[in-house]
């Protein structure tokens, strides 16, 4: 398993802008050879910052997806 995160910290009247972009998302990658899933995940704490969490069979396979 290899998992790729990426966290934003947007201005707070954008949150739900983004939220919305990652929901309509084309899902391209998640017919990518090893993709395991996707997951946006929103701080409790503080709800403008957004973490993006990408799960791959390998680490080869975020090379070639």
């Amino acid at each position: 398993m290899y998992i790729v995160t990426s966290t934003v910290t947007v201005p707070e009247e954008k949150t739900d802008d983004l939220i919305a972009i990652y929901q309509q998302r084309s899902r391209r990658v998640d017919k990518a050879e090893g993709f395991v899933s996707f997951r946006l995940i929103q701080n409790t704490k503080k709800l403008n910052e957004l973490t993006v969490h990408l799960e791959w069979a390998s680490k080869k396979h975020i090379s070639n997806g």
